[in-house]
C-alpha cells in the first residue's frame, strides 16, 4: 500500500473514532509531527456534535517530511501537565530520524505517569513503539499495509475502552461487527442477535470508504417483518451511517429472550462493481442499563 492510500486510511478511521466512538465529555487535542510538533487542535472537552466535527475536520494526510516521535510526545507531554488522566495515542508510519528521539523524552513520560498507546502503521513504523507501550503500561498495535480486516478501526476502539466515560449513557457494549462486506450484487442482507437484557438502545452502524459506494441507507427488520423505525443519520465526514432504535422497540417484544434475530436489509442499495472491502457493520448496546 503506497504512503498516501496508508494516509487515507488512516484520516478515516482517526475522524469515525473522533465523530462516534471517544467518549462524550473526554478532552482531546491533536498533535501533529514530522520534523516539528505543531498543535492543531488545544486540549478540547467533548460535549456534542460541534466539539466532534471541530476536531474531526483538523485530521488530515498532508506531511512536511522527516519524523520526530519525541517533539510530539514532548508537546503531548505539555498538553497534559497538572491533568489527573494522562492519555496519548501516537500514531506513526515512519523510522524516527530527527532530534528529539522518543529516548530523549522517555525519562519524563515516565516520571509523569503518561499512558502511551502506540499505533503502528506498515513495515517502515518505528520498531520501539512497542517498547514504548510496555513502559508506560499501556496497548500496542501494528496494522500491516496489506490488512484487510477492521484492524485499524479495533485499534482506534480498543484505545477508547481504557477510558471510563464520565456519561454512563454514552457507554456501549459492541455486541456484532461483521468483516468488511464483499459482494458484486447490488443487494446485502445479513443477521444479528440482540440479547434483550444487555443495554437500553440498540445503535446500528454502517461504514463505507465513500458515499457513492452505497446509493441509501440500510434498513433494520425484526424477526416478524416489521421495519424498525429508528432515527436515521448520516456522518459525511467518516461516510457513517446511523440507526439508533429506541428502548421499547429493542427490548419489549423480546424481554427475557436469550437472542433475537435481526436483519440488516440494504437491498438496491450497495453498488455493484465498487472496491469489495467498502462496508463494514457494528452493533452496540448502550450498556447503562445492563443493571436494571
Amino acid at each position: 500500500m503506497s504512503t498516501a492510500n496508508r494516509m487515507v486510511r488512516l484520516q478515516l478511521a482517526a475522524q469515525r473514532w473522533l465523530l462516534h466512538e471517544v467518549p462524550l465529555y473526554s478532552s482531546v487535542a491533536i498533535v501533529r509531527f514530522d520534523s516539528t510538533a505543531s498543535l492543531l487542535a488545544p486540549l478540547t472537552k467533548i460535549e456534542g456534535e460541534t466539539e466532534r466535527k471541530s476536531l474531526a475536520s483538523q485530521i488530515h494526510t498532508s506531511n512536511n517530511g522527516g519524523t520526530s516521535i519525541g517533539a510530539g510526545l514532548k508537546m503531548a507531554v505539555d498538553l497534559l501537565e497538572g491533568r489527573a488522566d494522562k492519555n496519548v495515542f501516537l500514531i506513526t508510519d515512519g523510522e524516527e530520524n530527527e532530534a528529539p528521539m522518543v529516548a530523549d523524552v522517555m525519562d519524563e513520560i515516565i516520571s509523569k505517569k503518561l499512558c502511551v498507546s502506540t499505533l503502528a502503521l506498515g513495515g517502515n513504523a518505528a520498531k520501539d513503539l512497542e517498547k514504548l507501550g510496555d513502559l508506560t503500561k499501556c496497548p500496542s498495535y501494528t496494522v500491516n499495509d496489506n490488512d484487510v480486516s477492521n484492524a485499524l478501526e479495533n485499534a482506534f476502539e480498543g484505545v477508547s475502552t481504557r477510558q471510563l466515560s464520565a456519561s454512563p449513557e454514552e457507554s456501549f457494549i459492541k455486541i456484532e461487527e461483521t468483516p468488511k462486506i464483499q459482494t458484486a450484487d447490488a443487494t446485502y442482507e445479513g443477521s444479528f442477535l440482540v440479547d434483550s437484557t444487555v443495554g437500553r438502545n440498540l445503535t446500528f452502524r454502517l461504514k463505507a470508504d465513500a458515499k457513492s459506494h452505497v446509493i441509501s441507507g440500510p434498513t433494520l427488520v425484526k424477526p416478524d417483518g416489521t421495519i424498525l423505525q429508528g432515527a436515521a443519520d448520516f456522518d459525511d465526514i467518516g461516510n457513517v451511517w446511523t440507526v439508533v432504535v429506541p428502548d421499547a422497540e429493542v427490548r419489549g417484544p423480546f424481554q427475557g429472550a436469550s437472542g433475537s434475530p435481526f436483519r440488516t436489509r440494504m437491498k438496491g442499495n450497495v453498488v455493484p462493481g465498487k472496491e469489495a472491502d467498502i462496508v463494514d457493520v457494528s452493533i452496540a448496546h448502550h450498556s447503562s442499563s445492563a443493571n436494571s
